[in-house]
């Protein structure tokens, strides 16, 4: 599941207040639109109707591909200065899941979710992703 808000946010440049739809997980085998809008980095993108200032809204970012089977977590620099962030990740950075899930994500072969590859900018989550796609094209089975 893709998830977003609406968030009011004033322009730096001119001071005008719009709204911004600020996404904190997409899962592009759902919502397969939103893989390229992370990949040509459109996603959590401010851009001022008033004079067409633009700039990246610094937010942390799940990126989940069921199909290819992972994730990828954007760590912005806030989230990573703050303990709440780390209370649901293991030492090892692995995710800690309440038993419930953690069953049903075992059974369903989606354990990979568990284990995100962190990134701390939006241009890896990009490089990140198309060597996945390069890995799921041309990569051979063991």
């Amino acid at each position: 599941m893709s998830l977003s808000r609406i968030i009011d946010i004033s322009c730096p440049k001119c001071s005008t207040a719009q709204q911004l739809e600020l996404w904190s997980t997409v899962n592009v085998t759902i919502d397969p639109h939103l893989k390229e809008e992370v990949m040509q980095q459109r996603l959590n993108v401010f851009l001022c109707a008033h004079c067409d200032y633009r700039g990246s809204v610094d937010t942390s970012l799940l990126y989940n591909d069921m199909d290819l089977r992972y994730c990828v977590q954007y760590l912005c620099k806030e989230d990573m200065k703050t303990p709440e962030f780390y209370s649901n990740l293991r030492k090892d950075g692995t995710a800690i899941l309440d038993p419930i899930s953690a069953k049903a994500l075992g059974a369903t072969g989606s354990d990979y979710f568990t284990r995100p590859h962190h990134v701390f900018s939006m241009k890896e989550i990009v490089l990140y992703v198309a060597f996945r796609d390069l890995c799921a094209a041309w990569g051979t089975e063991p």
